[in-house]
């Protein structure tokens, strides 16, 4: 009689186990951000670049699409590589703008020291108010 307790009692304990694992959530909800106005999206394409851009940033995105053409092989010596596809630059109209993006929420958390994504080839820049 007592070796059958013993392993009823371990049976139930692995059981309870699994099942305590099963609860553990591994999904994080709640990583979106407050959009308080909807962005119309336009581009300009250049050789290298896609810049979007909306109401109000016209100006610097074609600011922006000279300097970077003109720029281009230095920033390729820099990194160390040419991308194969144009880069994707989303140029925000203020920072307020730019707090509003829902791009990248979902990946892992950055680090104190920083991370670089060289896969997804693309870069948010808000404008300040000076160039």
């Amino acid at each position: 009689m007592y070796p059958k307790t013993i392993f009823l009692t371990f049976v139930l304990l692995v059981l309870g186990w699994q099942q305590s694992l099963a609860q553990v959530s591994r999904d994080h909800f709640g990583k979106n951000r407050i959009q308080y106005k909807n962005f119309d999206w336009r581009f300009y394409s250049s050789d290298n670049f896609d810049i979007y851009f909306y109401e109000g940033g016209q100006e610097n995105a074609l600011v922006a699409a000279k300097y970077l053409e003109k720029e281009f092989e230095r920033i390729t010596d820099i990194i160390g590589y040419a991308p194969y596809a144009k880069t994707k630059i989303f140029l925000y109209n203020s920072v307020k703008d730019l707090q509003q993006s829902n791009v990248g929420v979902s990946e892992h958390l950055v680090t104190v020291s920083g991370q670089t994504n060289f896969v997804k080839s693309q870069v948010e820049i808000a404008y300040p108010g000076t160039m």
